[in-house]
C-alpha cells in the first residue's frame, strides 16, 4: 500500500518547524538541538522517534512510526522534481501533514511546501557534494545550528551500487565536514558511516577481516538481487 494510502494518526511529539518563507526556504526551529534523518536502510529501528529532545526528518515515502504505529515527523522531504514522480507519490505531497521541503517545480504540489534553498546553503555553510537527500539534510541541519544529528536507516554502505559509491562518498564528505564544526553524529551500534573501525596496517588483521566481512555480505547481497532479477525476468508470456 503507498504512504498516500495510509492514515496514521500523528504523533503527539511532533512540532513541526514554523514556515516563514516557504519561496525563500526560511523554516523556524522551536529550539532543540538534535535532528533524526531516518531512511528505509538498516538501523532504522533504533531511531529516537519517541524522544521529545529529537526533531525527526523523513523522505520520499518511508514513514517513521512510533512505538504506538504514529507518524513521527517534524519535517518532510522530497527533493525529486516532478518528473521523477509517481501519481501517488504527488498525491502523497499534496496530503503530507508537516512542512515538505521540495524542489522548484513542487512548490504547486503541496499547500505545506518548502523550496530547498540551496544558493544559500553553498553560500552559508559549504558546496560540498549533493549526490543524495541525506547530504541536503546535513548541510540544512548545519544551516540552523543543530549540534547532534541521528543518522538511522542511512547505511548506504549496505545499498546499491549508486549507494554505497557515490551517495556513501557524498554522506561521508558532510559527516566529516559537520564534526570538524563541533557537530555529534549519533549512529546505530553497527554503522559504517563516517567511521572505519580499525587502522589499517597498523591493526592488520582485525581490520582486514573486518573488510571482508563487509565485502562478502556486499557481494551475497549481489547475488542475491541478480537471482531475483533473473526470476523476475522469467515470468510473464
Amino acid at each position: 500500500m503507498h504512504l498516500a494510502d495510509c492514515d496514521y494518526a500523528l504523533s503527539p511529539l511532533n512540532r513541526p518547524p514554523r514556515v516563514g518563507d516557504a519561496a525563500a526556504g526560511l523554516l523556524a526551529f522551536d529550539g532543540r538541538d538534535r535532528v533524526c534523518i531516518y531512511g528505509a536502510g538498516f538501523g532504522r529501528q533504533d531511531a529516537p522517534l519517541d524522544d521529545d529532545e529529537w526533531e525527526v526528518w523523513a523522505l520520499n515515502v518511508i514513514p517513521p512510526l512510533d512505538r504506538s504505529g504514529r507518524l513521527r515527523a517534524d519535517l518532510w522531504w522530497e527533493l525529486h522534481e516532478r518528473k521523477a514522480q509517481s501519481a501517488d507519490d504527488m498525491r502523497w505531497i499534496a496530503a503530507c501533514p508537516v512542512p515538505i521541503m521540495v524542489p522548484d517545480d513542487l512548490m504547486d504540489a503541496s499547500m505545506l511546501a518548502v523550496r530547498y534553498p540551496i544558493e544559500r546553503v553553498r553560500a552559508a555553510v559549504a558546496d560540498g557534494p549533493f549526490a543524495c537527500t541525506f547530504s541536503y539534510q546535513i548541510a540544512f541541519a548545519l544551516l540552523h545550528g543543530f549540534r547532534h544529528i541521528g543518522l538511522y536507516g542511512v547505511e548506504l554502505a549496505y545499498g546499491t551500487p549508486r549507494e554505497r559509491t557515490v551517495e556513501w562518498a557524498s554522506v561521508n564528505w558532510w559527516m566529516g565536514f559537520a564534526e570538524a564544526k563541533g557537530v555529534t553524529f549519533h549512529l546505530p551500534a553497527f554503522s559504517r558511516m563516517g567511521t572505519h573501525r580499525f587502522l589499517y596496517g597498523l591493526e592488520y588483521d582485525a581490520e582486514l577481516n573486518d573488510v571482508r566481512a563487509y565485502t562478502d555480505r556486499m557481494a551475497r547481497g549481489d547475488a542475491q538481487e541478480a537471482r531475483l532479477k533473473k526470476a523476475r525476468a522469467s515470468v510473464g508470456g
